[in-house]
């Protein structure tokens, strides 16, 4: 018999005993049969997946709840492991109750058993949006809302006095990390204060695993769909944002601090005023002059720049005071990747819309450059019409911009722009 013939054999017998044994736990056999079955199961996740998938699901779900020897520990480790499989698998394990039942054997257990738990959680949220929402809610699509039991569960737990040297920690912060991932609902405000001030600690760590994490956490947290509130939840934690900026040195939470910094200076104005008050673009010109930076990065930069060239006339002017801002902007504009090119554009054209009449005679030859360069990509949508109005408010505040508009082939382009797009509405 050939090698590849045995091997098929092999593995149609461990089929039929996978089948074996998932009846042994779906039925009432006695607690020490019950935890050879699933003890067999959990080894052998890597089989595909069983005829009798409803009925595996349901009897590992029931298991999560009886304190018997490992049996918890190996239905949660099983349950942990078909998380992983396609969608179809994480869906019967929510339809069957699976979120609840792991939620309640994280709270109750300890060690390698919540451990797991946790992390069947964290893979079920990270499927898909479908299934994160369901780790999030009971119901998501009535009138009111209905959480699930496992985002308390998990802020319980980090609550716990010795939280970060938990075996479960590690996993529990990733898990965390996939809930928010995306941003997340509307909390109430208590919640989200005491999920920020856990995640405040954390960053206090040496570990950076754990700060890795939890600077993602916070980020998700800061993409605020809720008119600012979210925002204003992670500002009244205190020293929060201040650890943020701190993380821009670091390599591995760079991208997350400066999002969640971009998030705070998108929203209002004072708002955005609260970063700026930490020093924020000396430490963003620092970072953008080491060799540290990406295409990502880089993009999120000019989307902080162009948010606070957006804020009041004493916001932009501390962008353009601080040294090296403009030679930012510069590079940004001819950076290879479109996206950054054009958050340039954006910081230059909302500056002339926002700026007062002094600062704009200082930037207006250094920057009007770049307006220049856009309009050789950008025809059409807001970019255009904002570095249009910006144009007409040039021209508006001082005739002398006319020229130098002219000169540097802003308006040249314009025309040609009035050329190929008859139909736009422009005003020359």
């Amino acid at each position: 018999m050939s090698t590849t013939a045995v091997y098929r054999r092999s593995i149609r017998r461990a089929k039929v005993e996978l089948e074996e044994f998932i009846q042994l736990i779906s039925s009432s056999a006695s607690l020490n049969m019950k935890a050879c079955a699933v003890k067999y199961i959990r080894m052998q996740c890597c089989l595909p997946a069983p005829r009798s998938l409803d009925r595996l699901i349901k009897g590992l779900i029931r298991c999560l709840s009886i304190n018997y020897e490992n049996i918890q520990r190996d239905a949660a480790w099983a349950l942990t492991n078909y998380a992983c499989y396609p969608h179809d698998i994480c869906v019967k394990i929510i339809v069957h109750g699976g979120i609840a039942a792991l939620a309640k054997c994280a709270r109750v257990t300890r060690g390698e058993t919540r451990d797991m738990a946790i992390w069947a959680i964290g893979n079920i949220a990270a499927d898909c949006n479908f299934c994160r929402r369901k780790v999030l809610y009971k119901n998501f699509f009535l009138f009111p809302v209905c959480w699930s039991t496992a985002l308390p569960t998990l802020l319980d737990i980090m609550n716990e006095d010795n939280f970060i040297y938990q075996q479960c920690a590690p996993n529990l912060l990733w898990s965390l990390s996939e809930i928010f991932r995306g941003g997340i609902p509307l909390l109430e405000p208590e919640v989200l204060f005491a999920i920020l001030a856990c995640l405040n600690e954390v960053l206090s760590t040496d570990n950076q695993l754990f700060k890795t994490y939890a600077a993602l956490c916070v980020s998700y947290i800061a993409h605020d769909r809720f008119d600012g509130s979210q925002v204003d939840v992670l500002l009244s934690v205190h020293g929060l944002l201040e650890k943020m900026v701190e993380l821009f040195d670091e390599q591995v939470t760079s991208m997350s601090a400066l999002t969640t910094v971009g998030h705070v200076v998108a929203g209002n104005d004072i708002q955005a005023q609260r970063a700026l008050d930490l020093d924020i673009l000396p430490k963003i010109v620092k970072l953008f002059n080491s060799n540290t930076l990406n295409a990502r990065r880089r993009r999120v930069i000019g989307w902080i720049l162009s948010n606070i060239a957006a804020g009041t006339e004493a916001q932009v002017d501390l962008l353009f005071e601080t040294q090296g801002t403009i030679e930012m902007i510069h590079k940004l504009s001819t950076a290879e990747e479109r996206p950054v090119r054009w958050e340039a554009c954006w910081t230059v054209s909302n500056a002339f819309l926002r700026a007062s009449q002094r600062r704009i005679f200082r930037i207006c030859i250094p920057l009007l450059p770049v307006l220049a360069f856009a309009l050789d990509e950008v025809k059409e949508g807001a970019l255009c019409e904002n570095i249009l109005r910006a144009v007409e408010e040039l021209i508006q505040k001082h005739a002398n911009f006319v020229y130098l508009i002219h000169v540097c082939g802003v308006l040249d382009r314009i025309l040609s722009l009035l050329k190929t797009q008859p139909n736009a509405d422009i005003e020359v």
